[in-house]
């Protein structure tokens, strides 16, 4: 049986979680009642609508250096966006987070505060100068780990030394680093 979600990926280049979890999803699929499948939504962004039988032939295909690359990029994205835990607080590292938090950390930094009041997932809470030094340089870790990473897969892939999906979802398979871990 054809792993449709995975269909989508091949076909696209993007992450399943990037097609069916991004809000509202960019692709959907039905079954009816005598287990024909059909793509009940495919959003714009994605470019044409293809038949099953393309979705069916991208995943049987090799991926293209292109979708490779792209498949890295939605990768490193969800990595870089998926949070950290630093002090065993989780840090949310999405990009309004990411410049929140650098803008906090500069403030601290020009003005000499002693302290900045942040509002927290769990609620407010008042950082301290040292605190907020520390998450922002985590938070920058992170997201440069994660950049390097997918520079890295790049140029793998360019040199043909990266060929599937699969040795992006776990780059150590060509001696490379694994992406960092998300909270």
């Amino acid at each position: 049986m054809t792993d449709f979600a995975a269909a989508a990926a091949a076909y696209t280049g993007q992450s399943i979680a990037a097609l069916f979890f991004a809000q509202p999803p960019l692709v959907a699929f039905v079954q009816d009642a005598e287990g024909v499948v059909t793509i009940s939504h495919w959003d714009a962004s994605l470019g044409a609508q293809p038949t099953i039988a393309a979705l069916e032939a991208a995943l049987a295909a090799p991926p293209t250096k292109a979708a490779l690359i792209a498949y890295a990029a939605a990768k490193r994205w969800e990595i870089e966006t998926g949070g950290i835990v630093q002090a065993a607080a989780r840090i949310d590292t999405s990009r309004e987070s990411q410049s929140m938090i650098a803008n906090a950390h500069a403030y601290v930094q020009a003005s000499g505060a002693a302290s900045v009041a942040y509002k927290a997932a769990s609620g407010w809470v008042t950082l301290d100068a040292a605190t907020i030094t520390a998450v922002a340089l985590a938070v920058g870790a992170h997201v440069q780990a994660c950049f390097a990473l997918e520079n890295q897969i790049d140029t793998q892939i360019a040199a043909g030394t990266i060929t599937t999906t699969a040795q992006i979802d776990d780059p150590t398979t060509v001696a490379l680093a694994a992406w960092p871990p998300n909270s």
